[in-house]
């Protein structure tokens, strides 16, 4: 009951946070960047709790406009239950259930949150492993964190600009590739785009 409470409480307070930048009844110094990104976003909220509005948030909104600030709430809108937890919770598509596996046409891979350039078809290739592999990325559109999770030692790869997880870089496998990494990604993470 006291973490209800809580989470209520917390919720009402950033309603009237919200509503108080909107009005401009808050003019502290600190806040004036934070109100001019937020009050520069398009109103994604307000266009799918409209009820006119019946159509799937998913077909409506500008992925490139979601990044690392956008609410988890916008996040559970737009993506699928599998798409979320692998994205924004860290999670793991089941080893050769992903679409991409095995999948080797022409085109980008793009970030399945914000749809950020992450690989091409050129530096993916076939490991095995039962998860779409790459041996390189788009220069500056994924970044590295060491990861303890699950009592091992690995190397998180997440999109650089709305921060969702991607998967994992593993180093020295030998794959006959030009660079010696395989970059493990889940097809949940990824929208592939023929060019």
């Amino acid at each position: 009951m006291i973490i209800i409470s809580f989470f209520s409480f917390l919720i009402k307070s950033l309603r009237d946070t919200y509503s108080m930048l909107v009005n401009n009844s808050i003019n502290h110094p600190s806040l004036v960047n934070f109100k001019k990104r937020l009050l520069n976003l398009k109103p994604v909220p307000r266009v799918f709790s409209s009820k006119n509005n019946t159509s799937n948030m998913k077909d409506n909104i500008d992925k490139s406009l979601l990044n690392m600030d956008t609410p988890d709430e916008i996040w559970r809108s737009v993506l699928t239950p599998m798409e979320y937890d692998v994205l924004r919770r860290k999670g793991t598509e089941r080893a050769g259930s992903g679409i991409y596996n095995k999948q080797y046409e022409k085109g980008e891979y793009r970030c399945n949150g914000c749809n950020t350039l992450l690989y091409t078809s050129e530096t993916k290739f076939n490991s095995g492993c039962g998860w779409p592999a790459f041996y390189a990325n788009v220069p500056g559109a994924v970044n590295r964190h060491e990861d303890r999770s699950h009592g091992m030692r690995r190397v998180e790869i997440t999109c650089a600009n709305c921060g969702g997880h991607l998967g994992h870089v593993f180093e020295g496998e030998n794959f006959p590739t030009p660079i010696n990494e395989r970059h493990c990604v889940n097809s949940a993470s990824l929208a592939f785009k023929k060019t």
